[in-house]
């Protein structure tokens, strides 16, 4: 199992730039009750427009094999998806990888199609990321508010298969209730989070030596909100049917994960969950695997 991520923001210039997705993964899929072997391939090209303003483009390739009946589109145990996708929008943030003022925001559209392999499946992708950093009281205290939505049109586990539904709890969606668990509960093929979360510098971002090694790490203490939703029909997308969690946490910025997460959450049932997340939780709640 592995899974490879490449990112080059400036090929030629400040203007070109390429990111890719390369993984293989086969594991025990709990949620779905069945043992998975996926493999991806998605390259982004994208243009910068000006300071802030980016686009990009892909055409993909997503293949899932499962050891049993009833979980892929296809009675074949196999699905296979060309995707091709467009997203545009504009960033502002003052740092890429600890951000204290701007906007990140994306829009993405993304056409999922089996018929180029004579496989089931065709629809569309729709996702809304909004995300803004804002001092508050110093420069060492950021409010950072995240709102995703993610639209996908296409009825659930007929058109569109269930292991690219979206599962609420855990570390990167609602904090507060173990994916296990209310994963099994709150699930749909659309999907909306909220995110209020204040963090504090507690050792700023700096160099530390080691002898002839340097290492660039900081810590921040934080505090947050999570709100989110998962639905397949329009009625379910209520109050009574979203989730609220709440808690605090540590924000260890280190090289090559860029931040590792621990946080302890509490949600609606009085349930206290520990979290462990590598990487900026924001981006990771877009992502199939939680």
């Amino acid at each position: 199992m592995f899974s490879a991520v490449f990112r080059y923001p400036w090929l030629t210039g400040n203007h070109l730039s390429v990111d890719a997705v390369l993984s293989d993964y086969r594991r025990y899929d709990p949620l779905n009750d069945f043992r998975e072997h996926s493999r991806e391939v998605t390259p982004w090209v994208g243009h910068w427009i000006g300071d802030a303003g980016r686009v990009a483009a892909t055409v993909s390739w997503f293949q899932m094999n499962s050891d049993r009946d009833g979980v892929t589109l296809s009675p074949d145990r196999r699905d296979e998806f060309l995707r091709v996708g467009i997203r545009g929008g504009f960033d502002t943030r003052d740092s890429w990888r600890d951000p204290a003022r701007g906007w990140n925001n994306e829009l993405l559209v993304m056409w999922y199609d089996g018929s180029v392999f004579d496989e089931p499946g065709q629809w569309p992708l729709i996702e809304l990321d909004l995300r803004r950093y804002q001092p508050i009281a110093g420069p060492k205290n950021t409010l950072i508010i995240g709102n995703l939505v993610s639209w996908q049109d296409g009825q659930a586990d007929v058109e569109i298969p269930r292991y690219l539904q979206y599962r609420m709890g855990g570390a990167n969606s609602i904090r507060g209730y173990d994916i296990d668990e209310l994963g099994q509960e709150l699930f749909g093929a659309n999907q909306w989070i909220f995110t209020l979360e204040y963090q504090r510098e507690v050792i700023p971002l700096r160099e530390f030596r080691f002898g002839r090694w340097a290492v660039s790490a900081g810590l921040d203490a934080a505090t947050f909100v999570d709100v989110g939703n998962a639905w397949s029909e329009p009625d379910d997308f209520n109050r009574d049917h979203s989730r609220t969690g709440f808690g605090v946490g540590l924000r260890f910025l280190i090289p090559a994960v860029n931040e590792l997460r621990t946080d302890i959450a509490i949600g609606e049932d009085g349930g206290v969950i520990f979290h462990l997340g590598v990487g900026d939780r924001l981006s990771a709640q877009r992502g199939r695997l939680r």
